[in-house]
């Protein structure tokens, strides 16, 4: 028998094999699928059919299974959602363009949690074999502990069987019989030979050892360990160097200042070390003082702390400081002008310091200058006045000096020397800041009327021009006449505008 049918969609005819009935296929001509209705079985002609027939209708079967392949069957349970319509199966994709921007997506997508899988999963193992390396070390301790076999000795109960635990192979003789002589107070009898059976431990390859050994130096150590602890201090070994500076502490020897003291530099040290130095006290000061300027801030904060505790004079640190001026650091250098502003100035010391400061006071440096004229002002003697003038003498071109220039012409006009005096009523005059300038010259007053006097003739017109106009400021009634025959030879029109403007200015006094 054979089946024809229809597709519901296109309306293609097909002569399908009655094997097909009842079962879904697919229709080639434009790829719907459809059932095949039992309805629409269409007998063979003739009973039995013969081989030739059969032949025949097989061939035109297959034909026509060319045009329509059948879907296949689907389970009991999905002919039931099927027949229930609880499951809808998804129609096949027409044909089309290939979604490459998905791909693309989710290609990213995938790649992102690659990454972040592979971070997560790197730190997973990490942690994973600390922790199982812990656990390893902690269950061989354990398994050799309660191991039959394994006996580390009995635990030391006097000072000579510890000494002679110290002195065997044996880890656990060795870290017990430490452990037990830094809880055990140190006895004049014993000390020394104590102190030098652990002294080895210092350098021992197993940090447990180390460390235990350091612990019981702190009660054990005399001035013979004194070498070692220092060792272990600059080794900056984490396992030693905190007990060595409490042994090098409780021993008081001066040889263990220097290394404490450079660990003010350490800033992971600084507070223990500063902590030590304050407790040994004012042996101390000749080693902290050194530190008294350093670059570093907290360093130098610290020493000043730790000297000002101690008592320490301000003329031994003036010796410092006039070291630190004399450094190629400029950050020491800058940290000992900044102190010497601040301080009282020790007359007897006022020579070597003011001599000291000179080359600061043509530092290239803005800012070392400016704490340099700040020291000045406390330490300065006239030995500096040259000095002084040719700071001011190069900042000439600026309309607006910096601040160091004006705290120069204030310790130049505290001087009273005239020497200094053109050099201010030149620059006062110059300066766009006029009003600053004019009150300069207002303090040096008539003093300074001799000393400009003597420009009013010079070769310069800029020079004249400067003069007269300070002349109009120092100037006196009594040279009043002097000076109207100096401006009646003045040669330059410019020139004589300021004479007549400097006269008027005197003659309404």
């Amino acid at each position: 028998m054979s089946i024809e049918v229809n597709c519901p969609t296109c309306g293609k005819a097909y002569n399908l094999n009655e094997s097909l009935a009842g079962k879904k296929v697919r229709c080639k001509h434009c790829a719907d699928t459809f059932p095949v209705d039992l309805d629409e079985v269409v007998p063979v002609r003739g009973d039995v059919p013969k081989a030739s027939a059969v032949r025949s209708n097989h061939r035109r079967d297959s034909e026509q299974l060319d045009e329509v392949l059948p879907v296949r069957a689907a389970s009991r349970r999905d002919e039931e959602d099927d027949e229930e319509n609880r499951v809808t199966r998804p129609e096949p994709a027409k044909a089309g363009g290939f979604p490459w921007g998905w791909c693309l997506a989710g290609s990213g997508v995938c790649l992102v949690l690659l990454i972040c899988g592979g971070f997560a999963t790197a730190i997973f193992l990490i942690v994973y074999n600390i922790v199982q390396a812990a656990n390893n070390v902690t269950a061989n301790l354990n398994n050799m502990g309660n191991n039959p076999g394994f006996n580390p000795g009995p635990k030391p109960v006097t000072v000579t069987t510890a000494i002679a635990d110290l002195q065997t192979n044996d880890f656990f003789r060795k870290k017990d019989a430490a452990d037990w002589l830094a809880n055990t107070p140190s006895n004049p009898n014993d000390q020394a030979r104590v102190a030098r059976a652990l002294e080895p431990l210092l350098t021992d390859g197993n940090p447990f050892i180390r460390g235990a050994g350091a612990a019981a130096l702190v009660n054990w150590a005399d001035a013979g360990s004194v070498p070692a602890l220092i060792r272990c201090l600059e080794s900056n070994d984490g396992q030693t160097s905190d007990s060595a500076l409490k042994a090098l502490v409780r021993i008081r020897d001066p040889r263990g200042v220097p290394v404490i003291a450079k660990q003010l530099n350490n800033n992971w040290k600084r507070g223990a070390a500063a902590n030590a130095l304050q407790t040994l006290g004012p042996m101390c000061e000749a080693e902290v003082i050194q530190y008294v300027f350093e670059p570093d801030n907290g360093t130098s904060t610290e020493a000043q702390r730790l000297l000002k505790s101690y008592g320490t004079k301000d003329s031994a640190i003036v010796t410092q400081a006039i070291a630190a001026l004399k450094s190629a650091d400029p950050n020491r250098r800058r940290a000992a002008a900044t102190w010497l502003g601040q301080t009282t100035a020790i007359e007897a010391r006022r020579p070597e310091v003011s001599t000291a400061l000179d080359p600061v006071l043509r530092d290239p440096d803005q800012g070392i200058r400016l704490n340099a004229v700040k020291a000045a002002r406390v330490w300065a003697t006239k030995e500096n006045i040259p000095t002084l003038i040719k700071f001011i003498d190069d900042k000439f071109a600026d309309p607006r000096p910096p601040e160091e220039t004006y705290q120069a012409i204030e310790l130049l006009i505290g001087f009273k020397d005239e020497r200094a005096y053109w050099p201010i009523a030149h620059y006062a005059s110059h300066w766009i800041d006029n009003a600053k300038g004019v009150g300069y010259l207002q303090q040096i007053g008539p003093a300074a009327e001799m000393e400009v006097a003597k420009r009013l003739t010079n070769p310069s017109n800029t020079i004249r021009q400067a003069a007269w106009k300070a002349i109009g400021i120092v100037g006196t009634k009594a040279n009043l006449q002097t000076y109207l025959m100096m401006r009646r030879a003045e040669p330059d029109l410019s020139v004589q505008r300021f004479a007549q403007d400097a006269l008027n200015t005197i003659a309404a006094r």
